[in-house]
């Protein structure tokens, strides 16, 4: 789908996080762009909705040139296409974001299914879309957890009702979290909780843990008093 490549004012450029195929903004990749503007290397236009200016495709891009020239940013290139409906916005978006830039985790895949099916577009197209199958599509449909949503949120606040999750508390599929387990989901490991726990418990054992850090220490203390705690739940539980 080709549009009029043009330039405009960074102010005049929406960015809507609804069509945000992606959960975060990568913020080491923007960097990487900021350094490749900088060594004078041309970034692609952004693309963008001809109607309502948001940025369809080029988050990164926007951002690296926020960074770099400030409030004093020129105009930049962008390509604007003229879309028949917000389906054909959405799906276009999934659609560049999976052909280039960083590849697209589960967490984003996840995040896709739920964003496309929630905007009535049919599991076909959302596997063609992300070039996987119709049964894969469903299954990532239902690895979420949903978050608690505190009462006294106004009405028109925006906040995210669901968790993508990742596969080291992929058990929390179907169940619901707290807004303090859905923030301290993210900083959780792509990978099973058990790879951690026996790097830390060979690190232990054959002394590759470093006795000088003291920062690391008292964050071992730490982690006993949590470990503790754990297991006398467990054991009660049990």
């Amino acid at each position: 789908m080709r549009g009029q490549v043009t330039k405009l004012p960074l102010d005049e450029l929406v960015e809507d996080t609804k069509l945000y195929p992606r959960v975060d903004v990568d913020t080491t990749h923007v960097s990487s762009l900021c350094e490749a503007m900088r060594q004078g290397q041309k970034l692609p236009p952004i693309i963008v909705d001809k109607r309502s200016r948001r940025i369809v495709d080029g988050f990164h891009r926007v951002r690296a040139w926020r960074r770099v020239y400030g409030a004093e940013a020129p105009p930049i290139e962008v390509e604007l296409v003229d879309y028949a409906d917000e389906a054909a916005i959405l799906i276009d978006a999934v659609r560049r974001n999976a052909a280039h830039g960083r590849v697209l985790d589960s967490q984003d895949k996840i995040r896709i299914v739920r964003m496309m099916s929630n905007a009535g577009i049919a599991v076909t197209t959302i596997a063609e879309t992300l070039h996987v199958t119709t049964d894969t599509a469903k299954a990532l449909y239902a690895k979420v957890a949903e978050i608690e949503q505190h009462p006294a949120y106004p009405a028109d606040t925006h906040v995210e009702t669901y968790v993508p999750l990742k596969a080291s508390v992929s058990h929390f599929a179907g169940r619901t979290m707290t807004p303090e387990q859905a923030e301290a989901h993210k900083s959780a490991p792509g990978t099973s909780y058990m790879l951690l726990v026996r790097q830390l418990q060979q690190g232990l054992e054959f002394g590759l843990v470093d006795d000088s850090n003291t920062t690391l220490r008292e964050a071992l203390v730490g982690l006993r008093t949590a470990l503790d705690a754990y297991l006398a739940k467990s054991e009660v539980v049990a």
